[in-house]
């Protein structure tokens, strides 16, 4: 649990939230879906996310 719990934090970094603490409070109350990141990095060396 912990280590998904670590992926969520990272996946909100990478995406630039500024707080982290909101972020996570927002994503456990929002129970429509996963979590969908705001910018998809396209970047040498960054894996994309395509749905």
């Amino acid at each position: 649990m912990a280590s998904l719990h670590n992926l969520a934090i990272s996946l909100f970094r990478q995406d630039g939230q500024p707080d982290i603490a909101a972020a996570l409070r927002h994503t456990a109350a929002t129970t429509t879906g996963p979590y969908t990141p705001s910018v998809l990095h396209d970047e040498p060396g960054q894996i994309s996310i395509t749905q």
